[in-house]
């Protein structure tokens, strides 16, 4: 039996490689700098073929340096008060780097923007409008960090 791999980006940030072989073996192929694994949070180098076994709960999916990603907090229907429950997740953010994030409604039309900046060891969190309290995970060469936004606030600060 002869399978295709296969692997689909997502914007520019967001790697999903499908897994098609019962044996649940798949190879694909992270593009240059550094990525990290959605699910395990495990941090691969870019530039090089992989091939892992994944059973039925997991999968390929991964996230590329400097980014800021939101979760929403409903997972039972698509459309949904996105900015309620909101949650973050910063990805390998470089010294001198910004992310941002744009928060949409479900019209499409953006409510909030929020930027990630990095100088050294502090990161800094720029909201346009300030929300409610935000959990944040942040995902560093070294390890991950969880801290909250305070509700109310346009800027926090964090130091690794």
């Amino acid at each position: 039996v002869a399978y295709l791999d296969t692997q689909y980006m997502l914007g520019d940030a967001i790697l999903v490689a499908p897994v098609f072989r019962e044996d649940g073996i798949c190879e694909y192929y992270l593009p240059q700098g550094s990525w990290t694994h959605l699910l395990s949070g495990e941090v691969r180098e870019g530039g090089a073929w992989y091939r892992d076994k994944y059973d039925y709960f997991s999968l390929p999916l991964y996230i590329r340096e400097n980014m800021l990603l939101a979760f929403g907090a409903n997972d039972c229907r698509p459309d949904y008060a996105y900015a309620d429950g909101l949650s973050l997740s910063l990805y390998q953010l470089s010294a001198g780097e910004k992310a941002v994030c744009r928060i949409p409604d479900t019209e499409g039309n953006i409510v909030n923007t929020i930027t990630a900046s990095r100088s050294g060891n502090e990161i800094c969190f720029t909201l346009e409008k300030a929300a409610k309290e935000m959990p944040l995970k942040i995902y560093n060469v070294a390890a991950s960090l969880e801290f909250a936004i305070p509700a109310g606030v346009t800027e926090a600060k964090v130091t690794l």
